[in-house]
């Protein structure tokens, strides 16, 4: 699925701790989120599953989604 939208995180943008971090989850608050794997009208570039990006909640766009999963 990657390069269909966007992925929306529910994790808020932070630099990354130092040290060995496993499913780290980013601060409680923030102004930005981060969204990962590129969208439809990306470059290749754009659409790996280890690039994210950080945005704002309220910036519209047409090639952003998410993903249910269950653990």
């Amino acid at each position: 699925m990657s390069g269909n939208v966007w992925h929306w995180t529910w994790d808020w943008w932070a630099a990354y701790p130092e040290g060995l971090l496993e499913d780290p989850t980013g601060p409680d608050s923030g102004s930005s989120r981060i969204i990962w794997a590129g969208g439809w009208n990306n470059n290749a570039s754009d659409c790996a599953l280890a690039h994210g990006i950080t945005i704002t909640p309220q910036t519209p766009a047409v090639n952003r989604g998410f993903r249910v999963v269950s653990r």
